[in-house]
């Protein structure tokens, strides 16, 4: 039986979030969505482009994490590669970026072996059109054939790349650098199609990432490599066979990053993938690597309804269904003991306008609580296993983190001048009132 061809996309900076919201002018690859195996609950290992990859080609979200910095100075060499085990299968394999990337992230790429000589060329061009005329050329080669195709033209950094345009805005420079990654995607599926290539090929789509556009925090001014909040990591991942039955193509199970590469051999037939997860997890900076003043180290577990952040702030926690974005931190709501119990603030809610109570039902009190004595020890574990793994710690999380709750910058009531609640009282027919002192706070206290 002859081997497909494999075709990687890296959909730099793209989220489902984004997929939707640049619609507009990324109309192909959601049409190429829409007729694919879409794995619906898939999130990316991290929210830095090197650790996903790291992570997509080796199969691990660990194979970094013994690195206490992000400069390129330790080789690493993971086992089972992706790249590895489809050489030694037959395939020639060749990697294509553009646009290209400072010498020091090419540097980063081989030592770190995302992507090394021995996997084959790795090219880097400045020019669309010989981008593109160079993957035509490789998949003319004799099959099997890999191609890894990396248009980083949708990275912030670079989405203004080759433009005449005066753009003014970010949505304007977003929308420049997402179309023309819609139209790198659009070329060579069309190529595809036009030399009967795309019957013997199978098409790989995955998001590394979104943007926080500092809507969180203002991150030092980076706009990845930040929280591993959903809207971050609930990425597109989604495979192509115009030859495959295109029945139950909306799969929900839990994947993560580093479920990838066994699902690909799995569509090949070079392996038989079994997956289970309760929950997955993924993180924005190496486990040893240092905090600063500029970076701060988080880690997130997902159980496809719920996440549970950790930072040295303290936990957040979101309802991901009506909270995609997560910027209400349920936790606020309850306190946290020494030992992990979670318990409601009567006080806040016995003060709360009705609204309040009818969305914070007992039921859904509870179901917050169970939630969370579930993914807190979750996610201790699987933070206390990445360290287990690293020889040299140096920058060890410190575990009180997972036992306080983020402080939340929040109006929780709105201050009023004394003459603005005289004005009020008066207002609502009251003829006598004092002031008082309660708990340094001075009340005013009216009545009729």
């Amino acid at each position: 039986m002859q081997k497909k061809n494999l075709i990687v996309f890296h959909l730099e900076s793209l989220s489902n979030e984004i997929l939707e919201e640049f619609k507009d002018v990324l109309g192909f690859i959601r049409n190429i969505h829409e007729r694919s195996e879409r794995y619906n609950n898939y999130i990316s290992s991290a929210t830095s482009t090197v650790m996903v990859t790291s992570t997509f080609f080796s199969g691990s979200s660990n194979c970094l994490d013994h690195l206490n910095s992000f400069s390129p100075e330790s080789n690493v060499c993971p086992e089972n590669h992706l790249v590895d085990i489809a050489c030694e299968a037959g395939y020639s394999c060749t990697r294509l970026t553009y646009p290209s990337i400072p010498p020091k992230d090419k540097e980063r790429l081989a030592k770190w072996g995302v992507w090394t000589e021995k996997h084959g060329d790795c090219l880097y061009y400045e020019d669309e059109q010989a981008f593109l005329s160079s993957i035509k050329d490789y998949c003319n080669r004799d099959s099997p054939w890999l191609l890894n195709i990396f248009p980083d033209i949708s990275n912030i950094a670079y989405c203004d790349f080759n433009t005449e345009e005066k753009i003014t805005d970010i949505k304007g420079r977003l929308s420049h650098g997402y179309a023309t990654l819609d139209r790198i995607v659009r070329d060579v599926y069309c190529y595809l199609e036009t030399t009967k290539l795309l019957e013997n090929t199978l098409l790989v789509f995955y998001g590394d990432h979104g943007d926080d556009l500092f809507t969180h925090s203002f991150n030092s001014g980076m706009c990845h490599g930040t929280d591993p909040y959903y809207e971050m990591v609930h990425c597109p991942f989604f495979l192509f066979d115009v030859s495959a039955n295109k029945e139950n193509i909306d799969r929900y199970e839990l994947i993560t990053t580093e479920d990838c590469k066994n699902i690909i051999f799995s569509k090949l037939g070079m392996v038989t993938t079994t997956y289970q997860h309760d929950y997955v997890f993924s993180q924005n900076l190496f486990a040893n690597q240092a905090q600063s003043l500029v970076m701060c180290k988080s880690f997130m577990v997902f159980d496809g309804e719920y996440i549970l952040l950790v930072s040295r702030f303290g936990l957040e926690m979101y309802d991901c269904r009506i909270d995609a974005s997560n910027h209400n931190n349920l936790l606020s709501f309850f306190t946290l003991t020494n030992d992990g119990t979670l318990n409601i603030n009567n006080v806040l809610f016995s003060r709360a306008y009705p609204h309040f109570n009818k969305c914070y039902t007992e039921l859904y009190l509870q179901e917050i609580q169970n939630r969370f004595r579930k993914l807190q020890p979750a996610l201790i574990d699987w933070v206390d296993n990445k360290y287990s793994l690293i020889v040299n710690k140096k920058n060890c999380f410190n575990k009180k983190y997972f036992f306080k709750i983020r402080k939340r910058i929040y109006y929780w009531k709105y201050s009023l001048s004394i003459f603005t609640y005289i004005r009020v009282i008066k207002e609502m027919g009251c003829k006598t009132f004092w002031l008082k002192l309660r708990k340094r706070t001075l009340v005013l206290i009216g009545h009729k």
